[in-house]
């Protein structure tokens, strides 16, 4: 993008300097009679410097330079091609419109978006969620200028939603149905608060980052958010009992050489505590020793990799229950396979990153397998690992650092170092399945 100066230096109007960068630039147009000549359009050239007065001088020096070229040519050439040249060439001029979508909502969404992403706020699943919870507000409320969103209709949106069944996007049954026909219809379960919480969560981040930016003075979106039923934060999603994870560990044994990141996966999480995508995106290298300790290193630090947040990237040690059953020579005999991947048998989906497979197949072993208690999944060994630390009496910072949450207090988290990989392991070695 240009940004044209216009300045008088000694008396001589320049108005050909603009910055590229933070470059000055002598730029200027060649007259439209000596263009098939020339060859180019315009003239561009460095003045090689970032001072301003400088560059006036150097253009208005370089200037009167071209205009004497330019007047030599016209002397020069025959009058008859003057003529063809220099004969007002007959075009449409384009009509201007002005862009009267820049307000929309879908376009303010998509500037949003890409912000969210490039600062890798977003990672790809949750760009493809929040995506499929701001179409669902525009084929609510509609696809409008932004200013004339009112608190009334996102009120009628929570109304509409909270109305609506699952899944209702993919079920067959109601391809085709506009969503007033949807709510009409009998279901025999609705969208749970959580759910519909999450959509509101959404436009109402979006409605606040319109406002930060002045898109708009006031956020319509504001105390949308439905009560949470009265549950305790840590009942809202159970752990597996000891009983239960047992019972995957044995379960899983027989995929240890026909399908090991079926065996390897759960194992890691149950003695790690680490996210299903965590540990399906690991590379061998992210096997390391530290202070004579073999660890997991959970970072981004590769194009296919994403964390949840900031306080993901962290170093997990690996517990002696894991390095037991071979863990690193199934990881050295993918190194001698020329593997760098350490389940090299995931491939990446757009949404779920190298999750995805697995998640799938977990959630029908565990419930033909372990439990069918619908709030038990692969998350509930995370919570299990975490709680078993808690009862053994580990310091809730240190649980916080292994399982990648940020420290509740601001004096831990911003002037308290990480913990060694030693301390780490002696908490991990408590959990005694």
């Amino acid at each position: 993008m240009y940004r044209f100066l216009c300045a008088n230096h000694k008396g001589i109007f320049v108005q050909y300097l603009t910055t590229i960068g933070n470059r000055l630039y002598y730029r200027r147009r060649i007259p439209p009679e000596m263009r098939e000549l020339i060859g180019y359009k315009e003239l561009r050239r460095s003045l090689k410097t970032t001072d301003i007065e400088t560059a006036k001088a150097l253009a208005a020096k370089l200037n009167n330079t071209i205009e004497r070229v330019f007047a030599t040519m016209r002397l020069e050439l025959p009058q008859e091609v003057l003529n063809v040249l220099m004969k007002p060439i007959s075009r449409k001029r384009k009509k201007v419109i002005p862009d009267e979508n820049l307000s929309l909502g879908s376009n303010l969404f998509l500037k949003y978006k890409q912000e969210m992403v490039a600062a890798k706020r977003w990672i790809p699943k949750t760009e493809f969620e929040n995506q499929k919870c701001f179409d669902l507000f525009i084929k609510i409320c509609g696809d409008k200028d932004v200013n004339k969103v009112t608190h009334q209709e996102l009120l009628t949106f929570r109304d509409k939603i909270s109305r609506l069944p699952p899944n209702s996007n993919v079920n067959p049954r109601f391809k085709g149905k506009s969503i007033d026909e949807l709510i009409g219809m009998k279901h025999q379960r609705l969208l749970s608060r959580v759910r519909v919480n999450r959509h509101l969560i959404v436009v109402n981040a979006f409605f606040k980052w319109l406002v930060q930016h002045e898109y708009i003075k006031t956020n319509p979106a504001h105390n949308l958010i439905l009560p949470k039923h009265r549950v305790r934060a840590d009942e809202e999603r159970e752990r597996y009992g000891i009983e239960e994870i047992r019972k995957i560990i044995k379960c899983v044994e027989k995929f240890k050489i026909s399908r090991p990141e079926r065996y390897w996966i759960p194992m890691i999480a149950i003695y790690s505590g680490m996210r299903l995508n965590e540990i399906a995106q690991l590379y061998i290298s992210d096997i390391k020793q530290i202070d004579d300790t073999w660890c997991f290193s959970v970072d981004d630090d590769k194009p296919d990799k994403h964390l949840k947040n900031l306080s993901s990237k962290r170093t997990v040690p690996i517990h002696a229950n894991l390095l037991n059953q071979g863990l690193l020579k199934y990881a050295n005999d993918l190194h001698v396979k020329k593997n760098e991947r350490l389940f090299p048998n995931l491939r990446k989906h757009n949404k779920n990153g190298y999750a995805h497979q697995l998640g799938q197949w977990f959630q029908l072993f565990n419930r033909l397998k372990i439990t069918d208690n619908p709030r038990k999944s692969f998350h509930s060994l995370r919570h299990a690992f975490t709680d078993e630390l808690k009862q053994a009496g580990v310091d809730s910072s240190i649980i916080a650092e292994l399982i990648g949450h940020s420290h509740d207090t601001l004096t831990m988290s911003r002037y308290g170092k990480r913990f060694g990989v030693r301390i780490l392991l002696d908490a991990i070695s408590k959990l005694q399945y």
